[in-house]
């Protein structure tokens, strides 16, 4: 189950079907995928949660974002800047807009993306209207910069679904899921998109082309 959409789901779930096949494993002979996406609603989500577990479950909270918004904040004070949070409440395109049209109207010059379902299922709207409206926008999602963002940083999720697909393949060898070590991604690219930043007037320095993974002409 999903609290994203399924267009923005696709490739990670293909990454882990090609993985699950890699390890011999065929779905509908030796497992089962069930797809079910929330469309980032929230009463969506609870309702699927009800009709999979009707009984009590636990929910475990990760204070993960929290961290990375503190850290982010942190680190944007560190070089004179001013931060400015811009909050999602709902996967509604037209609040979307109005919170970077607010945004830009305040001055803000820069938007940097905090992964999470709702951003990533928002990523082409998101993209789009920060193009539309002169926003450098940095993500984690190299397809941030397919839909005309300004750089992105973070792990393949090509990699880390393939790698979720051998943990799957470990438990139906009978290993026992508990005792399988937890992994975090060793590998991260920098795309840098040298069109979206003519687009937005910036002159990129050479020494951020000369680290990039990989520049978008």
């Amino acid at each position: 189950m999903a609290l994203a959409t399924r267009e923005s789901d696709a490739a990670s779930v293909a990454a882990f079907r090609d993985g699950m096949r890699e390890h011999g494993h065929l779905e509908g002979r030796s497992y089962t995928l069930v797809e079910r996406y929330a469309e980032g609603d929230f009463a969506r989500a609870r309702a699927m949660l009800r009709e999979l577990a009707p009984n009590a479950v636990s929910v475990f909270l990760s204070p993960v974002q929290r961290q990375v918004r503190l850290l982010l904040r942190e680190t944007i004070r560190a070089q004179g800047l001013a931060a400015l949070r811009i909050g999602l409440a709902s996967n509604a395109e037209p609040a979307l807009h109005q919170a970077l049209r607010d945004a830009r109207a305040c001055g803000v010059q820069a938007l940097v993306v905090v992964r999470d379902f709702l951003t990533s299922a928002l990523y082409l709207p998101i993209a789009q209207a920060s193009r539309t409206l002169g926003l450098a926008t940095v993500a984690e999602e190299r397809r941030y910069l397919v839909a005309g963002a300004l750089m992105s940083y973070g792990a393949s999720d090509r990699e880390q679904f393939g790698r979720a697909a051998s943990y799957v393949a470990r438990t139906l060898k009978g290993e026992r899921a508990g005792a399988l070590p937890i992994e975090q991604p060793t590998r991260f690219a920098l795309v840098v998109n040298a069109a979206a930043a003519r687009g937005l007037g910036l002159a990129l320095p050479g020494a951020l082309l000369l680290r990039a993974d990989e520049v978008i002409e």
